[in-house]
């Protein structure tokens, strides 16, 4: 498809983060698993933060609630999901490039980025966790990620604009890779 033939608006939407699961172990504390606790964005989006809208956290904004309206990201939250739409110029070329990763289905899931200011350590079946009681989404991200730490979160679009081939692809799977990290560096 040609540059001059790109749709000007696109969206991306779904879901960024959901209270109460267990992400995958990752390093971001530890070897472990961290659970969102009920709340913990809450004051943070009342405050209206600044987020952009990233590919993998990184590279240059995409789209960002402090935007204007026509590249702008809305956040909010609906039952236990931190959601997210991502309004995007289809003349910008990596916007265009993600958009078509996501309605391939190629890029579907999301993740965020935020400073950590509250939570607990805390242990079930033996195995510890971290409860993230409260986080702050100013100056984070919410990005499209090949592989999120969260196996429930989402990202579709409109995949060109005709509503039937909607994408909307869960990453529901229940994989637990904590037998798997090599290279532990040592205990908390």
């Amino acid at each position: 498809m040609s540059p001059r033939a790109r749709s000007r608006a696109m969206k991306i939407e779904g879901t960024a983060a959901r209270y109460g699961e267990m992400t995958y172990p990752h390093w971001a504390l530890a070897p472990m698993g961290i659970e969102i606790a009920e709340g913990a964005f809450e004051e943070s989006l009342k405050k209206g933060p600044i987020v952009d809208f990233l590919a993998e956290h990184g590279g240059l904004p995409m789209s960002g609630t402090h935007a204007d309206e026509s590249v702008r990201l809305e956040l909010g939250l609906e039952g236990k999901d931190l959601n997210y739409s991502a309004a995007l110029d289809g003349e910008q070329a990596d916007a265009f490039l993600i958009h078509q990763k996501v309605g391939k289905g190629l890029l579907r899931e999301a993740s965020f980025s935020a400073a950590i200011l509250d939570g607990e350590f805390a242990e079930r079946d033996g195995e510890e966790y971290f409860i993230m009681t409260k986080a702050d989404l100013d100056r984070g991200d919410i990005s499209i990620v090949r592989a999120g730490a969260n196996p429930n979160t989402t990202a579709r679009t409109d995949a060109g604009g005709d509503p039937r081939r909607t994408i909307d692809q869960r990453a529901s799977r229940s994989l637990d890779l904590r037998g798997c990290l090599i290279g532990i560096k040592g205990k908390r």
